[in-house]
């Protein structure tokens, strides 16, 4: 069986691992990132393979890439290295196979049966993927959401291992962007995949939202959303109009929330993950007082902030 310009499977895998290798020396990138990434984007081109780069009609994207690797996406040389993958089912009524008495168990098993065949096909690459079922989570998305274990397989052999977590019933008020994902596979003419990304805007408004959040009964741990914050703010590709309606979306589908004229100051246990964090990403402040000042200040700039 032919892979891109290879003979086998196997010589595929061993010329790939080489290269990787290579890269990793070269680069000073991590070889598992590298891998992540290779498995990532042959999975991510499965997906995405029947939908139109052209298409307008946002009932049409079944899936949308978001999280981390979105992000890592949009800015290669800046955001964090992640080891899963995140989607946004926007309409998973759009869905067959809806069955079953409970709603959310029901879309839950139709998604993932279309996960399932869509992993299942054959690119030419040699990648084969094995999803094991879903374990059902309470998420942000407003129909909830639910994670599984994936397996990616090269040769006979697991080449990498991450998970998926999928939301269900995002809104999402803009066409997805599309990207090219990475090149790593030219060597062996595999083409790149192209990615439907989930809107940055929305993006912003679901890590304020994750930020906001009233947690009951223990402290809020998760750093790395002002990290993402910081970040998206630096980027320079965010358009504050946009952000407001993504803002009154989110918010308008997570009723125990609303949105924040003021946002909160972080955890002072924040200090030391904060700093090396921003300093592994060169962001444009290290200090977390002053990454919350200037969140907060470009909150307030631009009027993002609830009545």
């Amino acid at each position: 069986m032919m892979i891109g310009s290879y003979a086998t499977p196997h010589a595929f895998r061993t010329a790939l691992e080489a290269r990787l290798r290579n890269l990793s020396l070269e680069q000073g990138t991590d070889l598992q990132r590298l891998r992540r990434q290779v498995a990532f984007e042959r999975l991510l081109a499965r997906l995405f393979r029947e939908q139109d780069a052209r298409s307008a009609e946002l009932t049409s994207m079944p899936w949308l890439l978001k999280g981390g690797y979105a992000l890592e996406l949009r800015l290669p040389d800046r955001s964090r290295s992640t080891v899963d993958l995140d989607f946004s089912v926007p309409n998973p009524a759009g869905f067959p196979s809806l069955t079953g008495d409970d709603e959310t168990l029901s879309a839950t098993q139709a998604v993932y049966e279309s996960l399932q065949r869509s992993v299942d096909h054959e690119m030419g690459d040699g990648f084969q993927f094995v999803i094991r079922r879903p374990k059902v989570e309470q998420t942000g998305a407003p129909q909830g959401g639910f994670r599984c274990s994936v397996e990616a397989r090269l040769a006979g052999r697991v080449f990498a291992s991450f998970h998926l977590d999928i939301g269900l019933g995002d809104p999402v008020l803009t066409v997805p962007e599309w990207i090219e994902g990475s090149h790593l596979l030219d060597f062996a003419d595999i083409p790149p995949a192209r990615i439907a990304l989930y809107p940055l805007s929305q993006h912003f408004a679901e890590k304020i939202a994750a930020y906001t959040f009233p947690w009951q009964g223990r402290e809020n741990t998760r750093v790395k959303d002002l990290v993402d914050l910081v970040l998206l703010i630096d980027s320079g590709l965010l358009e504050p109009t946009a952000l407001k309606r993504a803002l009154a979306a989110t918010f308008a589908s997570r009723p125990a929330q609303r949105i924040p004229a003021n946002l909160p100051s972080p955890p002072l246990s924040w200090q030391g993950p904060f700093q090396q964090m921003a300093e592994e990403l060169l962001l444009p402040v290290v200090d977390l007082d002053a990454a919350y000042v200037l969140v907060e200040e470009y909150w307030q700039r631009h009027g993002l902030g609830g009545s």
